[in-house]
This record gives C-alpha cells, sequence and structure tokens, in this order.
C-alpha cells in the first residue's frame, strides 16, 4: 500500500490541464469549486487510463490552492499547488492499493484519522485520496462510511473506482458520482503525435487503446512495441517450431510476471491474423481494421503469410479470457501450452499458404 504520495508528474503547473477531454466534468466541477459547493465526497469512475487519478489531483490541487485562478481550479504555481503536484503537501492524504490487494483495516485507520481527526495543516482542506475504493473491504467500507455519514468541516473524500459496483449502495449513496468516459480515438491519436508518437503508431495505440490517453501512451512506448513484436514473431513461427521449443516457450509465459499481458497481445494478434486470412489477399479491405503495427508493417510490405483457415478469430477469444483468469488458472502453464499447440495447429489447418502482396502505397 502507499499513503501519503500521489504519483507525481514532472512538469508544473494546473493539474487540471493534464487531463485530456472531459469537458463537461471539468466545467461542471469548475462551477462547484468557484460556488464554494463541491460535495464533501466524490465517487470519481470510469474505465482504467481515461483520467481519473488525474482528476483526483486536480480537485484536490483547486481545495488546497492559496490563490485558485477565476476558473475555480489550483493556478498551479502557489507552493500549495506545487506541494499538491509532488506528493507533500500535509493536507494531502492519498491511500492506493497495491498489485490488487486488498487495504487492510489498519492502514485504513490511520488514513481515516489522519484526514479528519487532526486539522488541516496550513489549508483550508483536509483531503483524502483512496484509490481504487472498491479495494476496502466490507469491514473497511463501513469504517468508511461513518466519517461519511457525518463529514467533519473542512474534511474532503475523494474516492476513485473502475468497478462502483463494487462499493456498498450505502457508500455510494453517500458521495457524488463523477463520471469519466473513453475519448474520441481521434483526440487520442491527436494528442498522442503532439507528444512525438509516429501518426501511424498513434493512430493504431489510439485504436487499440478503445480512447483511453492512459492506455495508449502506454501502448505507444517501445517496452510495449517490443512486446508486440515478440508475440507476433512468435506467432508466425508457431507453424514450424519443435514441440519442445513450444513447451519451453509455453513454461516462460507461464513464469513471467506480465503473463496476462502477453495474453492479452496474443489474443490481439490473432484478431488481426483473422482479418488478414479472411481479406483473402484484398490488403486494402483490411489494412485499417488491424490493430497491431508491427502486423500493419509487414502487410504494407507484403511480408505476411497466413494460411487460409478460420480458427485464429476463436483463438483470440480464448486467449482473451485466458488472459481475463490469470491467477484463477489451476495450471498456466498447461494452459499456455494447449494455446500454442492450438495455435500450431491452426497454421496446419490449410496447406495452401498465401503470400499477401504489398498495399499499394
Amino acid at each position: 500500500m502507499v499513503m501519503g504520495t500521489s504519483g507525481k508528474e514532472p512538469a508544473q503547473g494546473r493539474l487540471i490541464d493534464r487531463l485530456l477531454g472531459q469537458e463537461r466534468v471539468k466545467a461542471l466541477l469548475a462551477a462547484d469549486l468557484r460556488a464554494g459547493r463541491l460535495p464533501h465526497a466524490l465517487l470519481i469512475t470510469g474505465p482504467a487510463g481515461v483520467g481519473k487519478s488525474t482528476l483526483a489531483r486536480a480537485v484536490a490541487q483547486a481545495l488546497l490552492c492559496a490563490h485558485p485562478d477565476i476558473s475555480g481550479w489550483g493556478c498551479g504555481i502557489c507552493p500549495d499547488c506545487q506541494a499538491v503536484e509532488a506528493g507533500v503537501h500535509p493536507d494531502l492524504h492519498w491511500l492506493a492499493a497495491r498489485d490488487g490487494q486488498r487495504i487492510g483495516l489498519d492502514l485504513l485507520r490511520e488514513w481515516v484519522r489522519q484526514v479528519a481527526a487532526l486539522r488541516p495543516a496550513r489549508a483550508n482542506y483536509s483531503v483524502g485520496v483512496l484509490i481504487p475504493a472498491d479495494m476496502l473491504t466490507d469491514a473497511g467500507q463501513n469504517m468508511l462510511l461513518k466519517s461519511l455519514e457525518e463529514p467533519p468541516e473542512r474534511v474532503k473524500w475523494l474516492l476513485v473506482t473502475e468497478s462502483p459496483a463494487g462499493l456498498l449502495p450505502t457508500v455510494r449513496s453517500r458521495c457524488q458520482q463523477v463520471s469519466l468516459t473513453a475519448l474520441p480515438v481521434a483526440l487520442v491519436e491527436a494528442w498522442l503525435v503532439d507528444q512525438g508518437v509516429p501518426q501511424q503508431v498513434a493512430a493504431s495505440v489510439a485504436r487499440l487503446s478503445g480512447g483511453r490517453p492512459a492506455i495508449a501512451r502506454e501502448l505507444s512506448a517501445e517496452e510495449s512495441a517490443a512486446l508486440r513484436r515478440a508475440v507476433a514473431e512468435w506467432v508466425l513461427q508457431l507453424g514450424k517450431v519443435s514441440a519442445h521449443r513450444l513447451f519451453e516457450e509455453a513454461q516462460a509465459w507461464a513464469e513471467a510476471q506480465d503473463l496476462a499481458k502477453r495474453l492479452e497481445t496474443l489474443a490481439l494478434v490473432l484478431r488481426d491474423l483473422a482479418l488478414v486470412a479472411s481479406a483473402h489477399g484484398q490488403v486494402q479491405q483490411v489494412h485499417e481494421l488491424l490493430l497491431v503495427p508491427e502486423l500493419k508493417e509487414r502487410l504494407v510490405k507484403g511480408d505476411l503469410r497466413v494460411p487460409e483457415s478460420e480458427i485464429f478469430i476463436d483463438l483470440a477469444k480464448e486467449a482473451y479470457q485466458m488472459a481475463r483468469k490469470v491467477g484463477q488458472l489451476g495450471s498456466a502453464r498447461l494452459g499456455v501450452e494447449v494455446l500454442f499447440l492450438r495455435v500450431r495447429d491452426g497454421w496446419h489447418k490449410e496447406r495452401s499458404f498465401e503470400r499477401v502482396p504489398a498495399q499499394r502505397r
């Protein structure tokens, strides 16, 4: 668990300016901040990667700023704003779960005490940020509920979660819900290009992210690109590798810390191969539909061999379901081995391989 830190970013300024899109939410919260009527508890929800933590930090900065600007948001330049950005403001109390672990009662009790029982050290409010709030046990939620039901003066609670259904109805009812959504893919693509991501990569990962900026940024990183290249190369080789090599790779995957990410990437590669196979050489029909940039590159060069087989789409679904169940698999190695064997079998379902011609530029 992390208590008291907020995942600071290097650049300085108004934190709200780092939240891409979400203009309606920004406007509504700004109006409440200007009028001094922000509810005592906000429940910030939305899918992964859309800016929930960024928004929580921006609201905290606005509440703790010594000189809020006319918009209602923090000025971004006063010592309080900079302290919030650095994660060291004495009146900002951040409690974050790690690696899917539940938040223990003792840690929660101490956090609640710091937020609610102590007077603000130097600002007008004491702000508690809890992320993700659904990682509290029922007992923990009931402990927090008392503070939500009887909010102390000058205390604001910011609860962040992807899964509001994981909270007790009584907790949800004591908060005002603020919902963030995925953004238009074109907006995320333009944002990535502004950050220096090559346009073709930006277009692919923006679509791949489903309009979630943080996910898109992660997918555009070299580490993610390297994983996609490695998985794509492995899938393209599977029709020719020996059984020994296949089992060896399955064990390596099963022991990897990023098994879920590998399986998700495998699902995407198989999905794209299924599309290429269905095009029967008409690459213009599928080029813009592919999600894996590294396969797009091969398609453009005419360096992609695909069998006339429909099995890949079924295997893509299977890989995705396995990714969702990592940690629940009785034997991860056996599951990966079976999946690899089925992919290898897919390459041999149809013997007449076709080299897809290069796309006309």
